[in-house]
């Protein structure tokens, strides 16, 4: 990077817009090669951590697997504390809790020469607290492994934009010098564009290897995550197998012991068994079966009624009847000249007249 900036300023052209520019631009052009050396210095810094992480994790999982016997052997023991690689530091970091529910030291165990350590039946409560052991370590790890990385995607994305406000700037300024010497000639713009036109190589120069850069790194970040996550439960795995071996060497130990305690014990001679006198078969009575007899209902309770006084009878009021009038004798009427019929008109005529 600062053979390529030594080249493009050694360049008449360079020069002459950067000679050209005002003081902003030239600030912008000093701000962005400041800027450049701190990303190339942190690219190459983590570039090289990076590396190393990956070959010292390589190196130590491949022994982690290797190793067929215990988990806790002294001598992976000993390799992790002294591995400077994440999955060291996360295996020591798992082996300190187990080897504190196994009730041993660590630090007695990386010292030993034989394996002085026998693994004991863990609960839930014990897997559950190395688990999160194992994750709090892989956070740290990540954390480690993306410091100042920050840094470098500010660089990324603010380099291009002040490259751009150095160009808006520089050109402003030539049409402002145009306007004011009262002519349009292009040998009066030039170098005012010229120097606007700095700020932009130099902010592309400092993103464009920033963002390659960034990439990688944060590439490789990933896939040491994902190596360490495999390993936390590729941890995990190893631990429950070693309980399963436990569980099958104690069942294995009680069948030894019973049959040590059998072989001890003199043999017992089984007695004869004594023939049974052949009984005749006689056929089972017939059971009489139960007759249903359906449950007599309840008769019904006849509750006697108070007697009901006699009512009682009044006298029949007397009918007094009428006395008959005997008909009165009819009388007799002398003979009279008969009525002439009365006039149309006129009411009927009396007889009593």
């Amino acid at each position: 990077m600062f053979i390529q900036l030594i080249l493009a300023a050694s360049t008449p052209g360079v020069y002459y817009a950067y000679t050209n520019s005002d003081g902003v631009g030239k600030g912008i052009v000093v701000l962005l090669l400041i800027g450049s050396v701190f990303t190339w210095s942190v690219m190459i810094d983590k570039g090289m951590a990076l590396y190393r992480a990956r070959q010292c994790s390589n190196r130590f999982l491949a022994r982690f697997r290797a190793n067929k016997k215990n988990i806790a052997t002294p001598q992976l023991v000993r390799e992790g504390s002294a591995d400077p690689g994440p999955i060291g530091a996360i295996y020591s970091a798992g082996v300190e809790r187990l080897l504190e529910f196994y009730e041993s030291d660590s630090r007695s165990q990386q010292y030993s020469t034989a394996i002085s350590t026998r693994p004991s039946r863990l609960s839930d409560a014990q897997y559950n607290a190395i688990e999160a052991v194992l994750e709090r370590e892989v956070s740290s790890q990540i954390q480690q492994l993306e410091t100042r990385i920050g840094f470098l995607a500010t660089l990324v994305s603010v380099s291009p934009f002040c490259g751009l406000f150095g160009t808006v700037w520089g050109v402003m300024l030539a049409f402002c010098g145009i306007a004011a010497a009262g002519k349009s000639d292009f040998t009066a713009l030039a170098p005012g564009v010229a120097g606007a036109l700095l700020t932009t190589v130099a902010g592309l120069i400092v993103a464009i290897p920033s963002l390659v850069g960034y990439n990688l790194l944060t590439a490789t970040i990933r896939t040491l995550t994902i190596t360490m996550d495999n390993f936390t439960e590729e941890f995990m795995v190893r631990i429950k197998l070693e309980q399963l071996e436990l569980d099958q060497a104690e069942r294995e130990e009680k069948e030894a012991k019973a049959e040590q305690q059998s072989a001890a014990q003199p043999p017992v001679h089984p007695v004869p068994a004594q023939p049974q006198p052949v009984r005749a078969y006689v056929p089972p009575r017939p059971q009489p079966q139960p007759v249903y007899q359906q449950p007599a209902r309840p008769q019904p309770v006849t509750v006697p009624m108070p007697a009901q006084p006699a009512p009682v009878q009044q006298p029949a009021p007397a009918v007094v009847m009428p006395p008959v009038q005997q008909p009165a004798p009819p009388q007799a009427y002398p003979a009279e000249a008969p009525a002439q019929s009365p006039m149309p008109g006129t009411g009927p005529a009396n007889p009593m007249e």
